[in-house]
């Protein structure tokens, strides 16, 4: 996605508490802070991407303050959070069915991406498990969704974050158990916010539902000349992909995939909910058909 004038004071204010919260001392938070601030800079026009502007400040972050896993604690805590609220799901989901099953493990999976330190959403447990089952979409593709998982050989689900990565495996185990495609999930190489690694996927156990492969990065999304060869191709021959949260789906607006993609997020901000002419904070299953690569 191209940048709006919104993305910088966003994204900034991001990057800054980031460093804020480091555990270093003030002198180096005031130096790694004034470095991220000038060279920032250098990257910000009108044509800058917004995955790519934030995968490379987020690079500095790392670099600058010599803290390879900034988000490692809030991940750990955000994979414990959903835990203690797995056994309660699956009671909920468990005498359901067919697409009505489906239709909830896909509010499951969009609603735990307010699982996020980057947005102004900051939930309680039990308040968490009050918005999960929240059935409203704005955009509600699933039947579509639904139909087209029976038509095709080949699957590639996109990760977001830590956390809400424990309902994409309900859902995840609900595509083994019921169709035939392939599927393939793809994972961070690296740590890049509180998005899952290839690590943390095969320790939730993705692994035992699909075959799981790492981007081999840190970027925010499936940009090229940042992820793996491997993981492009997959991305590119894949006859359906599944794209969780916002950065890839900005990602998928900038780079030329041809693919039948299902976007399940969260609008979290303006120029996101703009694209998709909704308001900020609407939950979002947008099914964006392609034939021929059109």
């Amino acid at each position: 996605m191209r940048i709006w004038p919104h993305c910088i004071p966003c994204l900034t204010k991001v990057r800054l508490n980031e460093i804020l919260k480091l555990p270093i001392n003030d002198e180096k938070k005031i130096a790694a802070m004034a470095r991220l601030m000038n060279e920032t800079s250098k990257y910000i026009h009108s044509d800058s991407s917004t995955v790519k502007l934030a995968t490379l400040s987020f690079r500095m972050v790392k670099e600058f303050s010599g803290v390879d896993d900034p988000y490692k604690s809030y991940k750990e805590e955000s994979n414990r959070i959903a835990s203690s609220l797995l056994e309660r799901v699956r009671e909920k989901i468990e005498i359901a069915r067919g697409f009505e099953k489906f239709r909830k493990l896909v509010i499951l999976a969009i609603n735990s991406n307010m699982l996020d330190p980057g947005t102004p959403y900051n939930f309680t447990p039990r308040q968490l498990e009050q918005v999960l089952f929240d059935p409203n979409l704005k955009i509600d593709d699933t039947k579509k969704i639904y139909s087209k998982f029976f038509q095709v050989s080949s699957i590639v689900y996109l990760l977001d974050n830590c956390g809400e990565a424990l309902f994409d495996l309900l859902l995840v185990e609900f595509l083994a158990e019921n169709v035939s495609a392939d599927i393939t999930v793809v994972a961070k190489g690296k740590p890049y916010q509180n998005d899952v690694t290839y690590d943390e996927a095969l320790k939730l156990g993705f692994q035992e539902y699909a075959k799981v492969l790492s981007t081999e990065s840190d970027a925010a999304g499936p940009i090229r000349g940042f992820i793996s060869d491997r993981v492009l191709e997959e991305i590119s021959n894949a006859d359906l992909v599944i794209s969780k949260g916002m950065a890839n789906y900005e990602t998928f607006l900038d780079e030329p995939f041809s693919n039948t993609v299902a976007f399940l997020l969260k609008a979290k901000c303006v120029p996101v909910a703009t694209s998709l002419r909704v308001k900020p904070g609407d939950s979002i299953a947008y099914f964006l058909h392609k034939t021929n690569g059109n």
